[in-house]
């Protein structure tokens, strides 16, 4: 069962830095590319969530990824100690007419598509710090 693991600090660059790491390894383990995007963008939201939500923007703040790859399903497990998380949003329907994107109101995005892309995701709150575990389909 290949393993994926690292620790590094909030700062923006750091996580696009080891977002793309994560890629480079999900595609030595022969992921197809519509699974390697799909995590690229679930990593990258939730990343940002904590970086955003959980750090408020410190980059100081210590965050610790872990991948596990088995039976065509890649396990992303993110832990954080940033401000506690008040819960997964629920799953919405994006819904109506199409408008410019710079119309488009903040928030709630992001959560779409990490719910759109997953095939479950959890959360709980141990030992101070922020767990959340999500499931990605690599078939």
């Amino acid at each position: 069962m290949p393993q994926f693991s690292k620790s590094f600090l909030s700062a923006q660059q750091l996580i696009s830095d080891n977002v793309a790491e994560t890629i480079v390894w999900l595609r030595a383990q022969g992921i197809n590319d519509d699974a390697a995007g799909s995590t690229e963008i679930v990593l990258a939201e939730a990343l940002n969530n904590i970086v955003e939500h959980a750090y408020l923007y410190r980059e100081d703040g210590k965050i610790e990824m872990d991948l596990t790859l088995a039976n065509d399903v890649l396990g992303i497990t993110l832990f954080d100690q940033g401000s506690k998380f008040p819960g997964i949003p629920q799953k919405k329907e994006m819904k109506g007419n199409a408008i410019k994107f710079e119309e488009l109101p903040e928030g709630g995005f992001g959560w779409f598509l990490i719910h759109s892309l997953t095939q479950s995701i959890r959360y709980a709150f141990i030992d101070e710090k922020n767990v959340v575990k999500f499931e990605v389909s690599c078939a």
